[in-house]
């Protein structure tokens, strides 16, 4: 049971890693998304700046000229692909025509529109997000040359707010919003367009991305549905932090499967626990018997009731043990042999025994006596307590005078013994 409890885990956190990398994964598709944007704002301010009979107008100033060229596709742009802006600047940054409001005129843009300016000065083309008049949208900003010379620029300009948003939205399922600061709050955070009726940003988060250029992924309750969420920067067209964008997706299909998987987790792990303990029932059952039949052989050899060895076909432990006792069997019975044996022939054994410590001690006493040479034995207290009879051959007294005190020897024992 322990196994599938580890294995759920296991599975479940695999989960979580699979949701955050589809979170960061939608990040990337969403930066591609502007990414992709900005080439097209990029490839339709070419196409217009390389347009001979727009650089024409623009050259000769002819404002009905350029509009009557302009305002036909602009309408397309505007309406199919989310084109905003389509803007003509002249030097220094001023603001010539736009499409999109043709009514305003000579707006110097130096000031808040640094593409315009780095376009003017390098002749080369800029694409990339940033702030202007009517917001923040994705621009692509290119030089117009007439006859060899740089007349001006021109500007395209897509939406960043809720269609593009929305657009995303549609696509990937995906609820967007994108924060600004709010510069007359200090680090306070405003929103600048989302596809959530009711978006709102942590301080602290606004914080760690904003500033830090840090990627966060939470999950958290909205409007009553569990949602993974990811925070992130968003960079301008020089690579500097312009806003943060969250992703919110629901984690309802998510919690689905976790439930899904629990529950054949729980029912595997429930079936496995029966078959377990069916099988560990049924091997206990076998080795029991087994182990029963052993013990009991083992009592009746001890007993001496069985004459017989145990017979065990297996080479597990059991079968071993039985060889075990088998081997102390043989033994076991070949004591009893040789005791049963040595219990017959003791009676045998020790009148032998007796028989020939009699005659060795008859052997003793008379290679004692007769041998021509003073055998003698003393005592730890120097009392003599054995004498053969050669002492009266060779000093003329008899055993007995000379027994106990051994200072009759004295006079017997040369000086230099």
């Amino acid at each position: 049971m322990a196994e599938f409890i580890v294995s759920y885990r296991f599975e479940k956190s695999l989960i979580h890693v699979n949701e955050e990398k589809q979170l960061l994964n939608q990040y990337r598709v969403f930066l591609n998304d502007i990414q992709l944007k900005e080439n097209m704002a990029m490839s339709l301010a070419h196409l217009m700046a390389e347009n001979p009979e727009v650089a024409r107008a623009f050259a000769a100033r002819n404002r009905q000229r350029l509009l009557g060229l302009l305002l036909p596709g602009y309408s397309v742009l505007c309406q199919r692909y989310g084109v905003e802006q389509l803007h003509f600047h002249v030097p220094p940054a001023i603001s010539y025509l736009r499409a999109h409001a043709p009514e305003r005129v000579g707006d110097e843009m130096a000031e808040f529109r640094p593409t315009i300016v780095q376009v003017e000065k390098t002749g080369k083309s800029i694409s990339g997000i940033e702030r202007g008049v009517f917001g923040m949208s994705i621009r692509g900003v290119a030089p117009v040359y007439y006859e060899g010379a740089q007349i001006g620029t021109v500007e395209v300009g897509l939406s960043l707010d809720d269609p593009f948003l929305q657009e995303f939205r549609n696509t990937y399922g995906s609820d967007v919003s994108i924060y600004v600061a709010d510069n007359s709050r200090g680090l306070a955070s405003r929103v600048f367009s989302s596809t959530r009726g009711a978006a709102f940003l942590s301080p602290d988060l606004f914080e760690r991305s904003y500033r830090q250029g840090e990627v966060a992924v939470r999950s958290t309750e909205l409007d009553g549905r569990n949602m993974a969420i990811i925070t992130g920067p968003v960079r301008d067209f020089s690579y500097q932090i312009i806003a943060v964008v969250e992703l919110c997706v629901d984690r309802g299909p998510t919690l689905a499967l976790l439930k899904k998987y629990a529950f054949i987790a729980a029912a595997i792990g429930l079936v496995g626990f029966g078959a377990s303990v069916a099988f560990i029932y049924c091997i206990a059952v076998l080795y029991t018997r087994r182990i029963e039949r052993v013990v009991e052989s083992g009592k009746l050899i001890a007993s001496g009731q069985r004459d017989t060895g145990i017979s065990m076909e297996s080479r597990d432990e059991l079968g071993v043990m039985a060889e075990a006792i088998n081997q102390m069997f043989v033994s076991l019975k070949e004591s009893r042999e040789r005791i049963k044996d040595y219990a017959e022939n003791l009676e045998k054994m020790v009148e032998e025994r007796t028989r020939s410590l009699r005659e060795t001690e008859e052997t003793y006493r008379a290679l004692v006596e007769h041998v021509p040479l003073i055998v003698y034995m003393i005592s730890p207290e120097g009392t003599m307590v054995l004498l053969n009879c050669a002492v009266e051959k060779m000093i003329g007294l008899r055993a007995q005078m000379v027994s106990g005190s051994h200072e009759i020897w004295l006079g017997h024992i040369h000086a230099d013994d």
